[in-house]
């Protein structure tokens, strides 16, 4: 899909201010500079997600003076703006050929860019994280260093490029896994896994987030498990508690998936919402959205019935059309629970209906597969039967056995209860033309 100029390039107005606000930091030691910074963001509650960003910017671009990260976050942006504009078949020759589009600020605008399309236009994000990598991998040959050379010891060149790729190399595989195309996750988490081998700071810890998130949905449990407890004691050592939060939440979704108890993932994932701070929600409003809306279905699947309805119906709708779908989904599988067909049946079409238009076969398949158990308990077995069959075709198309058994299963079942319903009618007929008495005795 066609990503047009402008997502987001421009410098937010409040971010100069912010510079302005925190000139007076320079000289002063990290620690004690991020400390009266976050002074300043919780006096002014209306810049913090500015300010949030001035920090990472800050961080990544490695200028002790803010002002200056200031301008070259914005350069960056003219350079976005200016690559996007371009015909996509353009764009790989730009990164090629211009200067301009091989540098390590640009980079970090896409993948920023990137992370934002995750919620807001997931079936986007695969074609900016590739622009990452082409723009990243440029940056590194310009220093004279390549992704390859990622854990021999000897480099000393184009580190911090090389860090940068190694992020947008985890973005792009977590695009194609938005997108459901596992067969590309597959042919990437390999070589991904080898350029992590060795820890490089946040490059590092965040390719083996992603990574690991990756090999949840790959149901390689020990692996991700691996990835993400790397992740989780990395982003530690550097202090970003945000987002080794990100991985713990990744944690628990692997809890879930791998067929861990529902209390125990339940009781994770309350732990770590619970220790949300208001800036992180500040920082983050999608992520502590997405981790807040997943409680309800814990609560289900904990058998907390009444709570999960209760707290779905305190969730306002998302502006995020991935969050928003999603919402909606897990508020359709409960309403069935609490004896709500109809509500359940309008919500899971809603919610099918956004992820195709989202371009997010995965998530449409697994409400494929919540519509089919309302038709077949209600009755409708020819529509389950159906319904069953297009989430099948979908993870075959991703290539997700597991998924394609459990399909093939619910199809079974929808074949079986037709087949009771086709003998249990053909018996009522026959008894009410007499052909049959009521003990099964022939009456000729």
């Amino acid at each position: 899909m066609e990503v047009a100029g402008g997502l987001g390039w421009k410098t937010d107005a409040r971010l100069d201010l912010l510079a302005r606000l925190f000139s007076r930091l320079q000289g002063r030691a990290r620690s004690d500079a991020w400390e009266a910074a976050a002074e300043v963001g919780s006096t002014h509650p209306d810049l913090a997600p500015a300010y949030w960003k001035l920090m990472d910017v800050w961080e990544d671009f490695g200028h002790p003076d803010l002002a200056d990260a200031v301008a070259a976050w914005d350069e960056a942006g003219w350079a976005e703006a200016r690559l996007l504009s371009l015909p996509p078949p353009g764009r790989r020759q730009a990164i090629a050929e211009d200067a301009e589009f091989q540098t390590r600020e640009l980079a970090l605008r896409l993948l920023a860019t990137d992370e934002r399309l995750w919620h807001e236009r997931p079936e986007a994000t695969l074609e900016v994280s590739e622009l990452a990598v082409l723009v990243a991998e440029a940056a590194a040959r310009r220093k004279g260093a390549h992704l390859h050379l990622l854990g021999r010891r000897t480099v000393r060149r184009g580190l911090s490029e090389i860090a940068v790729g190694l992020r947008a190399r985890a973005h792009h595989l977590n695009g194609h896994r938005i997108r459901g195309d596992f067969a590309s996750v597959r042919r990437l988490i390999g070589p991904l896994a080898e350029l992590t081998a060795d820890p490089l700071g946040k490059g590092f810890a965040e390719a083996r987030w992603l990574l690991g998130t990756a090999l949840i949905d790959l149901e390689e449990w020990d692996r991700a498990d691996a990835a993400l407890l790397e992740a989780i004691g990395e982003y530690r050592r550097l202090g970003k508690t945000f987002e080794a939060r990100r991985a713990r939440v990744a944690r628990v979704m692997l809890q879930r998936a791998s067929g861990a108890e529902p209390r125990r993932y339940l009781t994770a994932a309350q732990r770590v919402f619970k220790s949300f701070g208001e800036k992180d929600r500040l920082r983050d409003p999608a992520f502590y959205t997405v981790c807040r809306n997943n409680l309800p279905l814990y609560l289900l699947e904990a058998g907390e019935l009444w709570d999960a309805w209760t707290l779905w119906q305190t969730i306002p709708p998302d502006a995020l059309p991935a969050v928003e779908a999603r919402r909606i989904g897990q508020g359709a599988v409960i309403a069935f629970r609490m004896g709500k067909p109809n509500v359940a049946e309008d919500g899971l079409s809603t919610a099918i209906d956004l992820f195709r238009d989202l371009d997010m076969p995965y998530d449409a398949a697994h409400a494929l597969l919540h519509l089919a158990d309302l038709q077949l308990a209600i009755g409708r077995l020819w529509d389950g039967e159906q319904t069953v069959v297009q989430a099948m075709d979908i993870f075959q198309s991703c290539q997700l056995r597991r998924h394609v058994v459990a399909a093939l299963e619910q199809l079974e079942e929808a074949v079986r209860r037709k087949q009771g319903m086709r003998e249990a009618i053909l018996l009522a007929i026959a008894r009410a033309s007499g052909i049959v008495r009521r003990h099964g005795e022939r009456t000729d």
